[in-house]
């Protein structure tokens, strides 16, 4: 009797154990923290980053940051620890043509919260991410840029995607249901139409390099060149030359081809000017997994695995000041 009182007392403390559920602390005064990785002269760049350049990109950064913790929901943050850290990732090898030095600045956000009676804010499911990319065009079509027929790039190498679809604006600078918002320099725009033609002749260029690299695949990936082909044979000279629309074809397509089709483009290179300094900041791109087509056309999400952090995120995300970020340009 006694081990049976035991077993159910062992029971009831470790259902009490587990019960316990978090406790999110939004009254809890937090902080912003702010890091640089080294800025070593990376070898990507040629010739190699100066010491003048690195101590440059270190005093933009910090203005920036600086300029970030003027938010009202940061200034200080309750209920959330903010960590800010700068990095400079190399530049892929497909955007050689863009000289200007990429920078990211990452925010990641976390709760406060109480559990098991320790307090603290380090949870790997409860972060929220939001990241600041400058000079990095290829962020525009990310999420988007890769649909069901792969990458597909024109004889330049530059990437043919589906144009991101406005859904609100901020501050002046445009939202785009890719979990992106763009602060650009007035000027020329940063992507341009792509013809018919265009598209569908590097679209077919792209399955036969896939059918090298995959020989089990040349009969399926035939038989989808020859259907684009036929779509191609019914086209008049003017429909190839027409901007192309991505759809339910095979291939593009000279006119909208359903509610989800998209207009096809590519970067515009002559957006940048790659004559002045390397080190200028010409595109500001700020991404998070929030943003998106919310309800009652919300410009942002609601996750709703985690709430509380979502909330935060937002309501720090509606206070930013994007076209404030303009004065780091040049």
């Amino acid at each position: 009797m006694k081990r049976i009182r035991l077993v159910f007392l062992c029971l009831l403390i470790t259902q009490g154990v587990y019960s316990q559920k978090r406790t999110y602390l939004p009254d809890y005064a937090g902080s912003v923290r702010y890091t640089m990785n080294p800025v070593i002269s990376l070898s990507a760049y040629t010739p190699t980053l100066s010491t003048r350049e690195e101590t440059l990109i270190k005093m933009k950064m910090e203005s920036v940051q600086r300029a970030l913790r003027a938010n009202p929901e940061l200034s200080p943050p309750n209920g959330i620890e903010v960590i800010l850290q700068a990095s400079l990732p190399e530049p892929p090898s497909d955007q050689d043509w863009l000289s200007l030095v990429r920078i990211t600045l990452g925010m990641k956000i976390y709760p406060w919260f109480e559990e098991k009676g320790e307090t603290g804010y380090q949870c790997a499911k409860c972060i929220k991410t939001v990241n600041l990319y400058f000079n990095q065009p290829e962020k525009l079509y990310q999420r988007k840029g890769l649909n069901s027929k792969g990458v597909i790039k024109d004889d330049n190498g530059l990437m043919l995607f589906p144009e991101p679809l406005k859904i609100a604006e901020q501050n002046e600078c445009p939202v785009y249901d890719n979990g992106i918002i763009v602060v650009a320099l007035p000027g020329n725009p940063l992507w341009v139409p792509v013809s018919v033609d265009e598209y569908n002749k590097a679209l077919i260029r792209s399955l036969e390099f896939r059918m090298l690299q995959k020989p089990k695949l040349k009969k399926e990936l035939t038989m989808e060149i020859a259907r684009i082909n036929d779509e191609i044979a019914g086209f008049t000279e003017m429909q190839l030359k027409s901007p192309a629309w991505f759809g339910d074809k095979h291939g593009a397509w000279y006119e909208a081809t359903g509610p989800d089709s998209r207009p096809l483009v590519r970067m515009n290179p002559a957006y940048f000017d790659n004559t002045k300094a390397r080190i200028s900041v010409q595109l500001i791109i700020l991404e998070s997994d929030l943003i998106g087509q919310g309800e009652n056309k919300s410009p942002y999400l609601t996750d709703p695995q985690h709430i509380y952090e979502s909330e935060q995120t937002i309501k720090i995300l509606q206070k930013m000041d994007f076209a404030g970020l303009r004065k780091f340009m040049n």
